[in-house]
């Protein structure tokens, strides 16, 4: 039941506040998991970030929207003591996307767009 949220589906660029169409994403990939496979006794919740920003306000948005998934999941039903969140900034890009190759000479918003698959909350089980 892990899971690895893009963040588009979650969140507006620059924003923690889950957009409806994340809701619907939380409910269907983890809440509706959990609720069918409840060996994991804890969740953890990462966000990410791209590198746009200072390291320091990456490393604080990566938090709010892990907290923010937090909040969510507590609000449908799971136990906050269930759950354990981490934000890792702009430390750790998708290993799958390859940004750092892609996105070497855009800028703009062809840069934020071609980064998006580093913005992203991973919600994994940890027994």
């Amino acid at each position: 039941m892990a899971a690895s949220l893009r963040v588009e589906a979650l969140f507006d660029f620059d924003k923690a506040d889950l957009k409806p169409e994340g809701q619907k994403d939380l409910d269907e990939k983890i809440i509706n998991g959990i609720k069918m496979h409840s060996g994991a006794k804890m969740l953890l919740v990462t966000g990410h970030t791209d590198f746009i920003g200072t390291e320091s306000y990456n490393q604080e948005l990566s938090e709010r929207r892990a907290n923010a998934v937090k909040g969510y999941l507590i609000k449908n039903g799971i136990a906050a003591q269930h759950i354990k969140v981490t934000g890792k900034g702009e430390s750790e890009r998708n290993p799958e996307a390859n940004t750092r190759q892609i996105c070497k000479d855009m800028k703009g918003k062809k840069l934020i767009a071609c980064l998006q698959p580093d913005r992203r909350v991973t919600v994994m089980p940890e027994n």
